[in-house]
């Protein structure tokens, strides 16, 4: 990674809304208070040139293969496989780094856990995805704990193929993750549109920031919007997770990476509990009018 002073992304905002060039864009070791009261206010950070040459290239490499059906995910090609993108080298030595925890460490606070890695490869011609946010709660009550994620783009963005959309502020809102999904990727009032950062930018979101992609015409075959995202949540409560995931974190630990990285307080089964688990009946009677009265036990 890169930690040199890196001139702010172009942006532009839906038309009235202005210039979006004020986000705080450069690291040297340590997040600014301008940086973190940006994030707390607005919900995100644009860092252009985070991920270093050598590591795109092995990330794209890894990626290709997880594509091509190598490991498996929810959103991936195969169902049959263990394996998780964390498990490729590359993705974990870049989710893991010292200067990626350090900027979690000082949103999130101490002892925060991961929640999960997702890869893809976005083609031209490839659908968009609607307005929606990612944090993980049932039912959506409160953002007492912080959650973000952090959006990897290493081939850029250039306004071909896929744009980031964010609805600055909106993590203030107590919304189910698809209640805006109906107005798809046209602007919101105030949607700022990343569509001109350099290969290697990260971007930190809030996890319930409202974002979507606006899909694009055109682009370069041979230059797919190779895609990151990689996911950390507070301490102090347990988060929804799936076994799958658990599992992973599991392996994490037992087989000593995350103790040989320092990291062993991301993969704390403390932090989640198996949403997959769940007894939806019995959760939807009790998720009936108020819940105050009930959660107080009068």
């Amino acid at each position: 990674m890169s930690t040199a002073a890196h001139s702010a992304p172009s942006t532009h905002s839906a038309p009235s809304t202005g210039s979006a060039s004020h986000i705080p864009g450069t690291y040297s070791g340590t997040l600014t208070d301008e940086q973190v009261a940006h994030f707390n206010d607005k919900g995100y950070l644009v860092f252009p040139g985070w991920v270093s040459e050598p590591d795109i290239a092995r990330l794209k490499a890894e990626i290709d293969i997880w594509s091509n059906g190598g490991a498996d995910d929810r959103y991936g090609p195969v169902s049959d496989r263990t394996a998780r993108q964390m498990d490729f080298q590359g993705h974990w030595e870049v989710m893991t780094k010292p200067e990626l925890m350090s900027v979690v460490g000082r949103l999130l606070g101490p002892g925060f856990g991961h929640h999960h890695i997702h890869t893809a490869k976005h083609l031209p011609g490839d659908n968009g995805v609607a307005w929606h946010h990612d944090y993980e709660q049932h039912p959506q009550t409160n953002r007492s704990h912080g959650m973000l994620h952090t959006f990897w783009y290493l081939n850029g963005l250039d306004g071909t193929i896929g744009d980031l959309l964010v609805n600055p502020g909106s993590h203030r809102m107590i919304l189910e993750r698809g209640t805006l999904s109906c107005w798809g990727h046209q602007d919101l009032p105030g949607t700022v549109a990343l569509d001109n950062v350099p290969p290697g930018t990260m971007v930190v979101v809030h996890s319930a920031v409202l974002h979507a992609r606006r899909p694009k015409p055109g682009g370069d075959p041979t230059k797919p919007r190779y895609f990151i995202d990689s996911s950390y949540c507070a301490a102090g409560i347990r988060w929804p997770h799936r076994d799958a995931w658990l599992k992973a974190h599991a392996r994490a630990l037992a087989d000593g990476r995350a103790a040989a990285a320092g990291v062993e307080h991301l993969f704390d089964p403390n932090h989640f509990y198996n949403v997959e688990q769940t007894d939806w009946p019995s959760f939807h009677q009790v998720n009936q009018g108020s819940l105050l009265p009930k959660l107080l036990g009068k």
